[in-house]
């Protein structure tokens, strides 16, 4: 929704702060790979490498230049999880990392894809990804699907 306003654009670039620094079992990411809090990345890397690597933290990165805070994020998420009709779905973080609070069904997932590949035909490029490279590594997919 941010791309298409035009409040984000693909080569901004987000900060990734000591708040997405990886904490408790979040270990999927970007920090694990090389990242440190205070270094840059633009828009698309940070949107491959959430697709590509699963990247909690750059999650929570993206997730505060879109709204501000994870936090208020995370009510946006909500917002549009119930505007989509997905009614068995609770969002507690931007990563979707485990929370007591946070819970979802396979129906409403779907749903979710599915209004994604409707609305945003164009991002369908990043479902597919298998890499992505930055700063020249290679980071490969960890879904051997």
């Amino acid at each position: 929704d941010a791309l298409r306003a035009g409040t984000l654009r693909f080569d901004q670039d987000i900060v990734f702060t000591s708040n997405a620094y990886p904490r408790d079992k979040m270990t999927q990411g970007w920090v694990h790979s090389g990242g440190r809090p205070g270094q840059r990345i633009d828009i698309d890397t940070a949107l491959k490498m959430i697709t590509v690597r699963s990247a909690n933290d750059v999650a929570v990165a993206l997730a505060e230049s879109i709204a501000g805070s994870e936090t208020k994020f995370v009510k946006m998420m909500n917002d549009k999880a119930a505007m989509i009709g997905m009614t068995d779905t609770r969002f507690a973080n931007a990563s979707g990392w485990e929370h007591r609070d946070q819970h979802s069904t396979a129906r409403d997932m779907a749903l979710m894809m599915r209004h994604v590949l409707q609305t945003y035909p164009e991002y369908r490029e990043y479902l597919a990804a298998t890499s992505v490279t930055y700063a020249g590594r290679n980071f490969e997919s960890h879904n051997n699907m």
